[in-house]
Formats: C-alpha cells, structure tokens, sequence
C-alpha cells in the first residue's frame, strides 16, 4: 500500500473542504441554522426579514452585506437611524402557528425606537419565551390601514401579539403604548393589547398607555387581552395618561381588562387602576367593569396592592356587572376578596336580561 500518497490525497481533499467553505463565507451564500444576531439598519431590511419569516424562505438579505435564514429564536437588533419608524407599510406581523417566535428584540434608548404599525400586531404568533433587551420597552403607535395594503400583511388585530403562546419561561414585557406623530392619520380604535393568551401561559405586562385609542373588537374583548385560556396568568400593571377609553365588543364578551376568562385562569393586579376605561359595552354578550365573562378562574392582588376601583358606565346584552359581567363558579372555594375592590358611586350598568352592581349573573354550584 502507498501510504505515502494516501497522505497526499487525503491533504489534497482537505485543502479542497477548506475551500469551498471559505468560498461559501465569502461570497454571503452561507444558511446560518440556529439563533443568530440580525442587525435592523432600515424599516425596509425589517419587512424583508417580516416577508422571510411569513414564507419560510431558506435565505434572505437583511441588507447589502448580511444574508441568513430567518430562525424562532432570532435575535434582532434594531440599528435605524434613518426615517421615523422601525417598520413601514409591508411590514408582516412576525410569527405563524406552525412557527411563534421566541427570540429577542432589542430595541434603541434613543432614535428611531417606535414600531408605526398599520392596524396590525407587532405579533401574530408569539412565544412567553420572547424577550425585549436594550432599553427594554417596546413603544408603538398606530395609524389607520393603508388602502392597497401589500400582500400578507395584517389590517387588523391586536397591539402587540394576536396569539401568545405558552413556552418554556414566562414572559415580563414593557409596552408604551404613544400618540402616533403626523398628521390625521391616527387610527381611532385597536384590538386590545393580547387578542388571545393561551393555554398555561404565564404574562407579566407593563402596559403604559398615552394614546388614548379606544378598544373595538369583533370577538372578547378587553384593554389588555381578549381571551385568557385555561389555566393562563396575566399579570397586569396598567399607567399612563389616556382616559375616557372604551371597550366595545361586537359579538363577544367586554371586560374593561379581560373580555373572557377560562377556567383555572389567573388575572393579577400589580397597580391599583390606571387603565383609563370608563365605558364597557357588549352588543351581544356578557360585560363587566374588570371580565366580561368567568369560569372558575381567580381574580388576585399582588402584595401590597389593597384596592382595584372602577367607574363608569357598563353595557351588556346579557350579562352586565360593576366587576363581572358573567361569573360561574364550580368549585368548592373561591378567591373573590370584594372588601379590596371600590365600585365609584353613579356607575352606570345595564343589561337587557341581567345587571348588578358587582356581578351581572352569578352561576354558582360551588362555595362563593
């Protein structure tokens, strides 16, 4: 045997290995698999990546040097410092069912730090194991759809996340909620800010609110979420200026929070109310100044947190409470603790088949 030339061909067939991969590095055709970091310098190279993640395209140029295939658990960091806004109108809610995304935004202290969105999320679908870095607060604003939207994109939904799906960590999320800055062009309404969080996750949200948009949805809906699902926990703290705010849903349940609570649902208060909303209305359901609708769920306070006043005006078809519009209980014990909620004298509630001042209906086969 020629070992000697073994060796050499063997070499020979490294030498050429090492080639290609730096031909590959070199000329920007390498598929990145995993995490990786995506450096936003334009809203232009956000919608190229937006479009990448909704088709499940291999590879995509985020801008003239970096090309790399869209992953879940992408960290995207946002580097514009031209325009005014971190995306613009082809932008694509990120995320799909088959496909939530887990990674992280990192967001500027300063600059062009505002996601100007057309009547659309943030997020169709995204994961509690989403994080926001940098400066830790993500600032939107809204303005009404664009007439000819461009194709896939969202003309309509909630503020942040259409769907929040359960992952491995719970999520802790900051959002500003601001005025959007140019002309008349502000939308009038939005869906809430979590059209849906689902079953057995867990949601901690700051949610400050200076835009003042009214809430209108074509489902439960509610300020901060319109269905929390079976076995879900919400954590609430709610500032900001914006007040005189109305929830309106048309063919679900309103609840000046939650729209509809699922059974083994948890919805916590870590402020006393600063929500705003001062009117809640269901054209065909349950409505209640807190949850429209609830099924052996808890509602709780934080430590140090006494007192949760609402005021105002509530609305139902059905079911209209100061508190809660429906409320259904099954089990043996119940957590309701009324003494550490103020419903302001002159509110206002009416329901066609049923009202009270705390709770519209009550169903209770357990121990409330």
């Amino acid at each position: 045997m020629n070992t000697k030339k073994i060796k050499n061909n063997l070499t020979i067939l490294i030498i050429m290995i090492l080639s290609a991969l730096v031909l590959l590095f070199s000329n920007n055709t390498f598929k990145a698999v995993g995490p990786k970091t995506i450096t936003i310098s334009t809203a232009a190279a956000f919608t190229n990546y937006s479009k990448a993640y909704y088709n499940g395209v291999d590879t995509v140029t985020y801008d003239d040097s970096t090309v790399a295939v869209p992953s879940a658990d992408d960290i995207i960091v946002i580097s514009i410092t031209g325009g005014n806004s971190i995306v613009d109108g082809e932008f694509i809610s990120l995320g799909t069912e088959s496909k939530p995304f887990a990674g992280e935004l990192q967001v500027p202290y300063s600059g062009v730090d505002t996601f100007k969105l057309f009547n659309c999320p943030i997020f169709d679908y995204v994961t509690t194991d989403f994080t926001i870095g940098g400066a830790g607060t993500v600032k939107i604003s809204r303005q009404v759809a664009s007439e000819s939207p461009a194709a896939n994109v969202l003309t309509s939904g909630s503020l942040f996340a259409n769907h929040v799906v359960a992952g491995t960590n719970s999520a802790s999320w900051s959002i500003d909620f601001v005025p959007y800055s140019g002309d008349s062009d502000e939308a009038s309404t939005f869906e809430c800010v979590f059209g849906e969080i689902a079953t057995g996750a867990t949601v901690s949200v700051n949610f400050n609110n200076t835009a003042s948009l009214d809430v209108e949805r074509n489902d439960n809906a509610g300020l901060i979420c319109g269905t929390l699902k079976s076995s879900a926990i919400l954590n609430v703290t709610t500032s900001g200026s914006a007040s005189g705010l109305t929830v309106t849903s048309t063919t679900g349940d309103a609840g000046g929070l939650v729209g509809k609570m699922e059974a083994g649902s948890t919805l916590q208060f870590d402020s006393v109310n600063n929500s705003g909303v001062t009117t809640v209305t269901s054209s065909t359901n349950a409505a209640g100044g807190i949850v429209g609708s609830l099924t052996d769920a808890t509602m709780q306070f934080k430590a140090g947190i006494t007192d949760y006043t609402v005021s105002g005006t509530v609305n139902a078809r059905t079911s209209a409470g100061g508190l809660i519009g429906y409320y259904k209980n099954t089990l043996a014990s119940d957590s309701l603790t009324l003494e550490k909620y103020t419903i302001t004298s002159g509110m206002t509630i009416s329901g066609t088949t049923n009202s009270g001042g705390v709770i519209g209906y009550l169903n209770n086969s357990g121990a409330l």
